[in-house]
């Protein structure tokens, strides 16, 4: 099971969604089969990272080309609301 809902818009164009409760345990690194665009459509505390780099904070109109068998993954921030 994916940490993300998937929507198809078209051949190309898929939205994934992922909620704010989602575990950063399930959010692991991989690579994909194929070259990737990612536009970022909405969200807060969200961190792009790609392997031997550091973490990217990730905001709505962002682009992130990601070449095929690259290692990557997402990370979700937690606020601490008693700080």
């Amino acid at each position: 099971m994916f940490p993300f809902e998937e929507k198809s818009v078209d051949k190309q164009v898929k939205i994934r969604t992922f909620k704010s409760s989602t575990d950063n345990e399930e959010l692991i690194w991989h690579r994909d089969v194929e070259d990737r665009s990612v536009r970022v459509l909405q969200g807060e505390g969200w961190y792009f990272q790609r392997e031997d780099e550091l973490p990217v904070k990730l905001n709505p109109g962002d682009v992130h080309a990601i070449k095929k068998c690259t290692w990557h993954r997402i990370i979700r921030k937690r606020v601490c609301s008693n700080l």
